[in-house]
C-alpha cells in the first residue's frame, strides 16, 4: 500500500486532497485548492513535499506547473 511506502521513507504528513476531473469547474476549483496548500506547506511549514495522483491523471504534474506560475518568482 502506499502509504506504508510513506512511513518508510519518512513521509509524515499526507494530505489528500480529491480533485473532480469529471466537470470543469470543480477541476479547477480542486487544482486551486492543492496549489494553494502546496503553497503554504512550502513557504509558511518549510516542508518538503512530494507530490502524487493515485489516478495517474496528470493532476500532480499540473498543481506543480500551477504553483510555478503562481507562487515562484522569476528573476
Amino acid at each position: 500500500m502506499i502509504k506504508d511506502s510513506y512511513a518508510i521513507h519518512n513521509i509524515a504528513h499526507i494530505y489528500d486532497i480529491p480533485i473532480n476531473i469529471n466537470k470543469e469547474e470543480t477541476y479547477c476549483q480542486g487544482l486551486i485548492e492543492a496549489v494553494k496548500r502546496l503553497n503554504w506547506l512550502i513557504n509558511d511549514k518549510k516542508c518538503k513535499v512530494y507530490l502524487h495522483d493515485t489516478a495517474g491523471a496528470t493532476r500532480a504534474p499540473s498543481v506543480a506547473i500551477i504553483y510555478t506560475c503562481l507562487y515562484m518568482k522569476h528573476f
